[in-house]
């Protein structure tokens, strides 16, 4: 399904706003619901007192002759709140109020008000309704105080909505912050498992499900630690036992062997190399490099070094290199790598095979390229898994299935990237893409 742009794409964010959400809704409505039982009944009763207490002092008015009427005004404008003026226009210039409540004070008031009278504001230097009618064919203007007739708390709605908004939001994020870390843990401790390496155990003091989830990990984790580690011992078990037999059979060949054929001699020694490589691979898979430590080291010698322990008639390797800073490695496991890219090359492609080192913006790259037959995309991934062979182009006798599942361990052990392409021109190109920066144990 996809994502609306507006909506995190994380658990952390989508809870905070989801709890952030609902405080505020909740909070909307209790304006609301303190606006139409508080706030709006204060409006009517404002309204129903304001037109009585102006008709009240109309009618006053009326009732008195000018001088009477004279006296009456100026003691209202004495004592005030209110305020009476003589005039064809009031003080102001029929300013709307700002404040929310004032505004729908004046609706009420404009709808309400008995015939013949019209209501003005005025904002400077106070704020005031006026409302005017005919008195005694004059206009006359009643100026009633605003803060007399509603009070307004729009303001103290918005600074308390507002106030309250963060304070869901801090708090909201704290409490998501409590959850989001143990899965922040869990998510960096399954990567650290993607790569090969161990991770340390996730805490377990956490609320119930969280620690129940982390024990379940942990279990998981030493359970998979333990199995790795008898198969480890298993496979180096068999290889050392397997050692003495080959030796005896070296030493038989060696003793029979003028009374042998040629063919059936050499035979007998590819096979007993054959033997001999493959336990050379199984004691590199079952001590991948997990267990040394990171050394500063130059990558060309070490790439050198393992080139001359080929045959360089046998097996001609061409090497190109071009200089590169010292790096971060665990050397031993990284010349198991290249030692591994050029067996498999030699293997399947017999000549014209390249090692290449070289430096990229990311890190560096370390490519054995060769003319071979190439390898179908179709089963590029599933040659990286242990104990998988080609069926047909690459498969050869001898073969063991570990060398490129041992490349693609070392490769994730160093946090880099291990591809199979196809090289231009025909055969394979088998990169290994290693970042600057190699995790220390």
């Amino acid at each position: 399904m996809k994502r609306r742009g507006w909506l995190p794409d994380t658990l952390f964010g989508r809870n905070v706003l989801l709890i952030v959400g609902l405080i505020v809704a909740a909070q909307l409505g209790v304006s609301i619901a303190f606006f139409l039982s508080v706030q709006w009944p204060r409006i009517a009763a404002g309204t129903r007192y304001a037109i009585q207490h102006v008709e009240a002092m109309r009618r006053a008015l009326e009732a008195m002759d000018r001088a009477e009427a004279d006296q009456y005004i100026a003691a209202i404008n004495a004592t005030g709140p209110t305020e009476i003026l003589r005039g064809a226009q009031p003080p102001g210039n029929n300013e709307r109020p700002r404040e929310l409540g004032l505004r729908l004070f004046g609706r009420a008031i404009a709808a309400q008000l008995p015939p013949g009278y019209v209501a003005r504001w005025q904002q400077q230097p106070q704020r005031r309704l006026w409302l005017g009618t005919g008195v005694r064919g004059e206009t006359v203007w009643f100026g009633l105080a605003a803060g007399m007739l509603v009070t307004d708390p729009s303001t103290v709605l918005i600074v308390v909505v507002g106030g309250a908004g963060l304070f869901a939001f801090a708090g909201a994020y704290l409490i998501q912050r409590r959850i989001n870390r143990p899965l922040q843990q869990l998510i960096d401790a399954t990567g650290q498992m993607a790569t090969g390496l161990a991770p340390r155990p996730l805490p377990e003091q956490a609320p119930r499900e969280i620690a129940a989830l982390a024990r379940s990990f942990n279990v998981m984790v030493e359970s998979l630690a333990r199995a790795d580690r008898d198969r480890a011992l298993m496979l180096a078990g068999i290889s050392h036992d397997l050692r003495t037999p080959l030796t005896k059979l070296r030493f038989a060949l060696e003793y029979v062997g003028p009374h042998c054929e040629p063919d059936m001699r050499a035979l007998m020694e590819r096979n007993i190399e054959a033997a001999d490589r493959i336990i050379d691979q199984f004691i590199d898979f079952a001590r991948y490099g997990g267990d040394e430590r990171v050394q500063v080291v130059d990558l060309n010698a070490l790439a050198t070094e393992v080139v001359q322990r080929f045959d360089a008639v046998r097996e001609p390797i061409a090497l190109e290199t071009e200089p590169l800073p010292q790096l971060s490695l665990r050397p031993t496991a990284i010349q198991r790598l290249i030692f591994n890219l050029l067996r498999n090359a030699l293997d399947y492609a017999r000549a014209d095979v390249v090692l290449r080192t070289k430096q990229t913006a990311d890190g560096f790259v370390i490519s054995v390229l060769d003319r071979g037959p190439g390898i179908p995309a179709d089963d590029i991934e599933r040659l990286k898994r242990p104990f998988t062979r080609m069926q047909a182009a690459r498969s050869g006798p001898g073969g063991s299935g570990l060398g490129l599942a041992i490349v693609e361990r070392v490769t994730q052990l160093h946090g880099g990237r291990f591809e199979l392409l196809q090289r231009e021109g025909g055969g394979l190109e088998a990169r290994v893409s290693l970042p600057r920066a190699v995790r220390h144990l």
